[in-house]
């Protein structure tokens, strides 16, 4: 039993490392995908872009978002975002891409002032 209990941390210690080894890996295999960091990138930003009202709210009574506008502020720059890489990949050319990504501003911007304002009237608009 004692051979057991002395072999038991050796083995801990191997399987950490095989498994730190694959977690090594998998990020070097992700990181050069050239679309990867992209995406990662895009997804770091967010949470940068919605410190910029979070701080606004500490300077002035203006301001007041409540977690859920910051959830859904968050789903919708994740959504824009993660829609723009896809149309970025499959669209191929110039023009297709220029109206693609012109479409998403629009429609994030016509979102984004509903539920600011409520510029069409529907149910969720804000004040």
């Amino acid at each position: 039993h004692r051979c057991g209990l002395r072999r038991a941390p050796r083995l801990r210690r191997r399987s950490m490392m095989v498994v730190l080894r694959m977690f090594w890996e998998s990020l070097v295999r992700w990181f050069r995908n050239p679309y990867s960091s992209v995406v990662v990138s895009g997804l770091l930003i967010i949470p940068l872009l919605l410190l910029i009202p979070l701080i606004a709210m500490q300077f002035s009574t203006d301001v007041q978002w409540t977690g859920g506008d910051f959830l859904v502020m968050g789903a919708l720059l994740t959504g824009i975002g993660l829609t723009a890489e896809y149309a970025l990949r499959k669209i191929k050319t110039r023009n297709g891409r220029i109206l693609a990504l012109a479409l998403l501003l629009a429609v994030f911007l016509l979102i984004w002032a509903e539920l600011a304002v409520g510029i069409f009237g529907t149910p969720f608009a804000g004040s």
